[in-house]
């Protein structure tokens, strides 16, 4: 599976495996993606992720496991990791996806990664707003960055620059969105 970037597809076969050598260990994780992955998952976009960001159990076994896989399929090694953990609304909302043998996926909802999204103002993530804008049919910069500041809370370290720089970010992503095909198509 080298290559860098995983799909839809992989990220499927991966979580599968996961569980599979989770489950021989005795112990059911549960998991909660965000970012790419958690995007991909849902139908909203198909951008491939270099690595799948979470939030999950039982970190030393997971991460035992992570190791395993990573040299068993020539993967990198934080293929699965938890930088973005830090950055998780507290008032997060989830999905779960699946109920895999030894593994439950759960994944951040529209809401809670629009915000994440925003927060992170990169510009890798403008067409990835603009899709969860369209998903959540939101239509205008200030609603965005309202529903930001609500999971957030006003004076949260994620969104520090300023509601007047994130309404640009917001812009720029609808600004985008015109330029998108329909979900069924991408």
């Amino acid at each position: 599976m080298s290559g860098g970037e995983l799909t839809a597809a992989q990220i499927h076969a991966l979580l599968q495996e996961l569980g599979r050598r989770l489950q021989k260990r005795g112990i059911h994780g549960d998991i909660k993606l965000v970012g790419g992955a958690a995007l991909i998952l849902q139908g909203i976009g198909n951008r491939p992720t270099a690595d799948i960001d979470a939030s999950y159990t039982d970190k030393t076994v997971v991460g035992a496991v992570v190791t395993d896989m990573a040299a068993d399929y020539d993967l990198a090694p934080d293929w699965l990791n938890s930088n973005a953990a830090a950055f998780l609304p507290e008032n997060a909302g989830w999905v779960e996806l699946e109920h895999l043998d030894g593994l439950t996926v759960h994944a951040a909802d529209p809401q809670t990664l629009l915000a994440m999204k925003i927060a992170a103002e990169r510009d890798k993530d403008i067409l990835d707003i603009a899709r969860l804008l369209r998903r959540l049919n939101i239509t205008n910069a200030k609603d965005a960055v309202d529903l930001a500041y609500n999971k957030y809370g006003e004076h949260s370290i994620p969104l520090s620059a300023g509601r007047d720089n994130y309404l640009i970010v917001v812009d720029d992503a609808l600004d985008a969105a015109t330029t998108l095909k329909p979900e069924s198509e991408e």
